[in-house]
């Protein structure tokens, strides 16, 4: 039976420091699974936002290489 009165060992201190850093690592390890699982979402839906951009990009730049030729035409 241990006596709970009983001065730390230093073995004691050792072991309590490893369970603390085995502790700490499922942790970390826990909070990054979770946010990874929240950001993943965002993530996806800014490259859609991103490719929507790219599109818009393009299309706005035919549309202004239209108009410009239309404007060079109605100036001859």
């Amino acid at each position: 039976m241990e006596d709970n009165n009983a001065p730390a060992t230093k073995a004691d201190i050792q072991d309590l420091r490893q369970e603390f850093r085995q502790l700490i690592e499922r942790v970390e390890t826990n909070l990054l699974t979770e946010f990874h699982k929240w950001a993943q979402p965002y993530e996806i839906r800014a490259r859609g936002t991103s490719r929507a951009v790219a599109d818009f990009d393009e299309r706005l730049g035919l549309v202004e290489e239209r108009l410009s030729r239309l404007e060079r035409e109605r100036r001859q």
